[in-house]
């Protein structure tokens, strides 16, 4: 029964990992290639163009790496989750 408990947390667990994740793996990719995109210009509007356009590239070039690396550290983050004993209901039963 507790296996059971731990796979239906894990199944939950998946879909908001999911969000998170891509939204932050977006956020730090587009900000780190914004950034890099904009260092050489000097002029301020034109590096923040520079950095939203890097930034909106990083996502439409990557998507299949960012989505593949999305749904691979979601399983393993809810699974591991699920299977540490965090949550009360995903624990051993105690012996008599």
């Amino acid at each position: 029964m507790t296996l059971l408990k731990r796979i239906v947390t894990s199944i939950v667990l998946f879909v908001p990992t999911l969000v998170i994740v891509y939204i932050g793996i977006c956020i730090i990719g587009g900000a780190v290639c914004g950034t890099i995109a904009s260092a050489g210009v000097h002029d301020p509007h034109a590096g923040y163009v520079a950095g939203q356009e890097a930034g909106e590239n990083f996502v439409h070039q990557n998507f299949t790496l960012i989505l593949w690396a999305t749904i691979g550290l979601s399983v393993l983050t809810s699974l591991a989750v699920s299977f540490s004993n965090i949550f009360p209901w995903c624990r051993e039963p105690k012996g008599p």
